[in-house]
C-alpha cells in the first residue's frame, strides 16, 4: 500500500452527535464505544488505508485508537482541519479505560469513558464537514437507538418500582 491516503477520498467518518455519544455511552455502560471504534475502522478499511479486522480493532479500541487517528491526521491536515492534538485525548482514554480495573470506583471510570473520546468525535466532524461527507444516519439517533433506550427505561421503572415497593 504505497497510496498517498490524502488524495483516496475518505467515505464520511462515524461522527455522531454529542449527545448521541453520550446517552448510549451511558446506557450500554460503554460498550457503544466498541461500536464506534469498529465503524470507524470499518470505514478505513472501505477506503483502502487499512486491512485491520475492524470488529478487533473496535474492541481493542483503546490501543487501536492510535493507529486510527494516524490515518485520519493524514487526510486532516491535507483539508486544512487540525488533527495534532487527538493522541492526547487518545491517551486519555486508554488511561480511562486501565482506571476501570480499579475496584469499585472502575465502575465510575466506565461510565466517564466516553469524555475523551468527545474531542476525537468532534474533530472527525469537522473533517466530514470540510470533505462535504454528510451522512445523518451516523448523526441522529436511529430506530434501534430509540428502541434500546426505551428497553432500558423500561427496566430502569421496573427495578425502580420493584425497589419501592419492596420498602413499603
Amino acid at each position: 500500500m504505497s497510496q498517498d491516503f490524502a488524495t483516496i477520498k475518505l467515505p464520511a467518518l462515524y461522527a455522531p452527535r454529542t449527545s448521541k455519544i453520550v446517552v448510549l455511552s451511558l446506557t450500554t455502560l460503554g460498550f457503544y464505544l466498541v461500536y464506534w471504534g469498529y465503524k470507524n475502522w470499518a470505514i478505513m478499511r472501505e477506503s483502502g488505508r487499512t486491512r485491520a479486522w475492524a470488529p478487533i480493532c473496535g474492541f481493542f479500541l483503546p490501543f487501536t485508537l492510535f493507529s486510527l487517528l494516524d490515518k485520519v491526521e493524514a487526510v486532516a491536515g491535507s483539508i486544512g482541519v487540525s488533527a495534532r492534538k487527538l493522541n492526547g485525548w487518545a491517551i486519555g482514554f486508554l488511561l480511562i479505560n486501565l482506571l476501570k480495573m480499579i475496584p469499585i470506583v472502575g465502575i465510575l471510570f466506565s461510565l466517564l469513558t466516553f469524555l475523551a473520546l468527545l474531542p476525537i468525535n468532534r474533530t472527525f466532524a469537522k473533517i466530514n464537514r470540510a470533505l462535504q461527507n454528510f451522512n445523518p444516519k451516523y448523526e441522529n439517533f436511529n430506530r434501534y437507538n430509540i428502541a434500546w433506550l426505551v428497553l432500558v427505561a423500561v427496566w430502569f421503572t421496573y427495578h425502580l418500582v420493584n425497589d419501592l415497593s419492596s420498602r413499603l
